[in-house]
């Protein structure tokens, strides 16, 4: 069994990949801090309590960036209004909700201004490394100081596995391993199953439902076999939500009803899938077919960087704009580099022009005359024109 690495490390996201005998495992992406300053799950800082809500036993906290935290139960911490303290992010802003916090020792405060950031989360790929453990045959990393990577790596207790770095070149290392194709497909809601059928995977801000479709694969099958599909198609569904990062509670409507041997049997299929995967809770299967899975937001996950709430109806969710960006860069890096000298005309919303222009396209990597052109929400492109 092969076990590889691959880390894109881009002025505008970062993203991870590690891949078992070629195959897409796990998956972290998350925006640049030097782009999306704000807190991340890992950070300490030293905060102020700005407001007390004794319905929710509950207090809101100013971290001095990014949106105000979230501190349950301050009355056990003797708590008022302007108290300072050291909090630690444990789970990130989501939608319209703030990162919530837990308080740490007053020993990390220090001297110093209120609020203030006291120590940053560990890098993402030290996070992706940690998880990964001594497991690894190969590490190859897109971006970065080689120096300082090399530094990490053995921090990690990674220095002595296989390793390889190459200059930020518009997401060629995961375009060459077929991730950057393995990630895009994530962010399909249909997913095809081998030996037919589907998953169509619906995301709604209180759950998602995991509808499976087996009737093109099990319409003539023994039902031997029709439970075989139906549990084939439950692994892949556990294995979709751990990939797209998907927090919470998800529902997988399954293609069998009661509580027969064959349920039970796809419940114990269940319950051996999410056990490699830390964070995954299985809460069984109901007489009418849906099984419910629950999972820990963590950081680096998918959903949370990639899709953000639609503000028209409130209920789906499409591309986020850092998303959008990230992607039109590595387009127009790799345009650029096949033709150095011409002019690029990039197309873009707004919102994600934004972006780019905060970062700096020389920054970013993409020197050269560059033309903008307006795009509707979602659409993103490049075209290489002559000099």
């Amino acid at each position: 069994m092969s076990r590889r690495l691959f880390a894109e490390l881009g002025p505008i996201e970062t993203r991870i990949a590690e891949t078992v005998d070629g195959r897409l495992a796990r998956l972290w992406v998350e925006g640049a801090r030097s782009a999306f300053p704000g807190p991340r799950i890992g950070d300490l800082y030293l905060g102020r309590v700005r407001g007390i809500v004794p319905g929710l036993d509950a207090c809101f906290v100013d971290l001095g960036e990014g949106p105000m935290g979230f501190l349950p139960r301050p009355r056990d911490l003797g708590l008022a209004e302007g108290t300072a303290l050291p909090v630690a992010v444990v789970r990130e802003a989501v939608d319209e909700k703030g990162p919530r916090l837990e308080p740490r020792s007053a020993a990390a405060a220090g001297e110093g201004p209120v609020p203030r950031r006291l120590a940053p989360a560990p890098e993402l790929l030290s996070v992706a490394l940690a998880a990964a453990g001594a497991r690894l045959d190969a590490i190859a990393v897109e971006g970065g100081d080689r120096r300082a990577l090399a530094s990490l790596l053995s921090a990690a207790g990674a220095g002595e596995v296989p390793f390889r770095a190459q200059a930020h070149a518009g997401g060629t290392l995961f375009e060459e391993e077929g991730l950057g194709e393995a990630i895009a497909a994530l962010q399909e809601p249909v997913v095809g199953l081998t030996g037919g059928g589907r998953l169509a995977i619906h995301r709604t801000p209180a759950l998602t439902v995991v509808d499976v479709d087996t009737a093109a694969a099990t319409a003539a099958s023994k039902a031997s076999l029709r439970r075989g599909t139906a549990e084939a198609a439950l692994v892949e569904a556990i294995r979709q939500i751990e990939l797209r990062g998907i927090g919470g509670i998800s529902v997988v409507d399954l293609p069998v009803e009661g509580r027969g041997r064959g349920a039970r049997a796809l419940e114990a299929a269940a319950r051996a899938a999410a056990a490699p995967v830390g964070g995954l809770k299985v809460n069984g299967l109901s007489a009418g077919g849906l099984l419910e899975v629950v999972r820990a937001r963590r950081r680096g996950d998918l959903a949370a960087w990639a899709d953000e709430r639609c503000r028209c109806c409130a209920t789906g969710y499409h591309a986020s704009a850092g998303r959008l960006a990230a992607e039109l860069l590595r387009r127009a890096v790799r345009a650029r580099r096949a033709a150095p000298t011409g002019r690029l005309s990039l197309a873009a919303p707004e919102p994600v022009r934004a972006i780019l222009e905060r970062v700096g396209l020389e920054a970013a990597g993409l020197a050269g005359p560059v033309d903008w052109a307006a795009a509707g929400p979602g659409v993103i492109g490049v075209e290489a024109g002559s000099r």
